[in-house]
């Protein structure tokens, strides 16, 4: 994704609407740390792909919600930097990853 036209302090904040289909998506799995993580590769209108991932209770949600092959409107998303050290392996070669998070509202666009 392209974050130049983006204040860099609001990347942070979990207020981006995203429109975008469920490519791949992972089992849950247990980071170093102990914590749930769901990871899915996602791909919007415009052939952008992203990686989100959800954590913990968030992981167990969108885990039973997201559908590989079907698009989404994903509101209040957030985006975090790649570069954190918290043990995962990115498939992606992106600065942000997509965070879904307990305020994040997903509508699928199956009748769209």
């Amino acid at each position: 994704m392209n974050f130049h036209r983006v204040q860099m302090e609001h990347i942070y904040h979990n207020c981006w609407i995203i429109q975008a289909r469920v490519m791949w998506k992972a089992h849950i799995k247990e980071n170093g740390m102990g914590n749930l993580y769901l990871q899915c590769i996602l791909l919007d209108r415009h052939g952008t792909k992203m990686e989100a991932i959800a954590y913990n209770s968030q992981a167990i949600r969108f885990n039973s919600v997201l559908e590989t092959g079907r698009t989404y409107d994903f509101n209040r998303v957030g985006f975090n930097p790649t570069e954190m050290p918290d043990g995962h392996f990115w498939y992606l070669a992106m600065d942000f990853v997509t965070t879904l998070s307990s305020t994040t509202e997903v509508r699928c666009r199956c009748n769209k």
